[in-house]
């Protein structure tokens, strides 16, 4: 589960009700924030222990549904658009799961990378606008020569070059071309 959706006791969280919200905080330093859990009027006649419950219920119904459905990134066919302005936030928006993009510099700083989609330069800021709908969520970054970004590469478990099959061969490689 995610870092903040855990089983919980009373003893381990401070309760305060914001009309029909429970804000639940960890009183544990290492913890980050809380939650906010939706509850509705039925919140005034609950315990500090039935709002407890009715987190753990979530949580424990997120689980089974985790299980039950286990997530498939939807990645967009090549050639077609990856991202798309939003009327609403006009901001780049995303139209699948998978994002495939070549890391550029900026014209003003080579300090300061932009990243290319669909042949579009997106700064930093934009990029970050662009990623910052899924908060919560996790990203597995994979780096990969720019003439691969349609293939899934294979990933190998290795602490160090050293460590994985044919390092020799990998060091003598340079990208002869970008984006």
């Amino acid at each position: 589960m995610p870092k903040n959706f855990f089983i919980i006791s009373a003893k381990e969280v401070s309760i305060k009700r914001k009309g029909k919200v429970a804000v639940i905080s960890y009183l544990d330093p290492d913890r980050e924030g809380g939650i906010n859990l939706e509850i509705g009027p039925e919140i005034e006649k609950m315990s500090d222990l039935d709002i407890v419950e009715a987190h753990n219920n979530m949580v424990r119904n997120m689980e089974e549904h985790r299980k039950a459905n286990p997530y498939v990134a939807r990645e967009i066919p090549d050639g077609k658009p990856q991202i798309e302005r939003s009327k609403v936030t006009r901001q780049w928006t995303a139209c699948g799961n998978v994002l495939r993009c070549c890391i550029e510099s900026s014209f003003r700083s080579a300090n300061v990378p932009v990243m290319e989609v669909d042949g579009r330069r997106l700064s930093w800021r934009e990029f970050g606008e662009l990623v910052s709908v899924y908060e919560g969520w996790g990203m597995r970054i994979v780096f990969v020569p720019d003439d691969e970004l349609q293939k899934t590469p294979a990933i190998a478990l290795a602490e160090s070059e050293e460590d994985m099959p044919g390092h020799e061969k990998l060091l003598k490689m340079k990208p002869e071309t970008s984006c």
